[in-house]
């Protein structure tokens, strides 16, 4: 069977995909497995139906897409710094001592405090530079936050994320 014959069309992947049954806005607690799970919705960050777990009695906390351990982001999306840090700040305000983000590393509270702080000074060194009057590619060589350059993917996507932070300050609404 050649490879183009298993290629599956958009309506044959989601034929078995069916609407919810159960929804919710700000907050709710579930039961899976006999543990307590409660979903909470942080400003968006990602998305706009970001969804934290929370697992009260293990004292963890899920976050998808919007948080990294020691990792630098494949991009900022459409929202803004302080919508990020509200996201984070949600997170943060639970009672948890592991995070784990939808990608890379699972990790503990100070990693996402730091991963915070690494956000507000992408936000700060990019303003600088706009302030100054840079173009996006003198913004791209001039801050280089070599503060973080042992975190994962930092040569990879240092560039692309300065430019989508580039993007967000400068752009009117």
């Amino acid at each position: 069977m050649m490879l183009m014959e298993k290629v599956l069309s958009g309506a044959e992947i989601n034929v078995d995909i069916h609407p919810p049954d159960l929804l919710y806005e700000d907050h709710m607690v579930v039961t899976l497995g006999g543990q307590r799970v409660e979903l909470i919705h942080p400003d968006p960050a990602h998305s706009d139906d970001t969804t934290v777990l929370y697992f009260p009695e293990q004292r963890v906390g899920f976050g998808v897409d919007y948080i990294n351990v020691r990792r630098l982001p494949g991009g900022l999306d459409i929202y803004s710094f302080d919508q990020y840090a509200s996201a984070i700040g949600t997170m943060l305000a639970l009672d948890i001592d592991i995070v784990v983000p939808g990608h890379g590393n699972v990790g503990r509270r100070e990693d996402l405090a730091e991963y915070m702080g690494f956000l507000r000074d992408v936000q700060a060194e990019v303003s600088a530079a706009i302030a100054e009057g840079q173009s996006l590619e003198q913004t791209q060589r001039s801050v280089r936050l070599s503060e973080y350059s042992d975190w994962l993917a930092f040569d990879a996507r240092r560039e692309n994320l300065i430019a989508n932070a580039y993007r967000i300050l400068t752009r009117t609404h």
